[in-house]
């Protein structure tokens, strides 16, 4: 009695994903540049005066030039928080220059 041959076929090799034409990141030579900083404070709560604080939970922006602290500034910035300590309900306030 014979045994029955098992018939293969070839194997192909997978093709590896072709990378996109386009690089992300800095291109190569590019300066890094530098960047203005800003001063801030953590916003604490006013019964408390605890900084942790619960994710903002409403964001609002108001367009008004004026000067706070001798600082300058552009927009006014209210976002909407409670205290994680107490749980007293509060509105951060900030200033921001914008170019």
């Amino acid at each position: 009695m014979s045994t029955p041959t098992k018939k293969t076929t070839p194997r192909t090799a997978k093709k590896k994903p072709v990378a996109s034409k386009t690089r992300r990141g800095r291109p190569k030579g590019a300066a890094t540049q530098t960047l203005p900083t800003a001063q801030s404070q953590l916003t604490r709560c006013r019964k408390c005066g605890s900084t942790d604080r619960t994710p903002y939970r409403r964001t609002t922006e108001t367009s008004h030039a004026g000067q706070k602290h001798g600082e300058s500034y552009t927009h006014i910035i209210r976002r909407w928080t409670s205290c994680q300590a107490c749980g007293q309900a509060r509105v951060d306030l900030t200033h921001e220059n914008r170019l």
